[in-house]
């Protein structure tokens, strides 16, 4: 789908990604993107895998439909822990 906005930048520099933009790439509050400039084309683009607990984007692992890295997977090893 292509669709083109044009959006003013304030005097921080922020730009408002326009809501249908935001609805078709699934970005919400607190999302983290990408953003590229290549060529000078600037490219925003969502940032899907992550660690639910520290961001991080490589050697992650699927647990309950959540991403979680490798080191807070090992973290969270319920041995460690003492239910009350």
């Amino acid at each position: 789908m292509n669709m083109t906005y044009r959006v003013k930048v304030d005097e921080l520099g922020r730009l408002v990604l326009p809501k249908q933009m935001r609805i078709n790439l699934n970005i919400k509050p607190e999302d983290k993107v990408f953003i590229e400039l290549i060529d000078n084309v600037l490219s925003i683009s969502k940032v899907n895998n992550q660690c639910i607990f520290c961001d991080k984007e490589i050697g992650l692992v699927t647990f309950k439909d959540r991403y979680v890295c490798v080191n807070c997977f090992e973290d969270l090893n319920i041995k460690k822990y003492k239910f009350i």
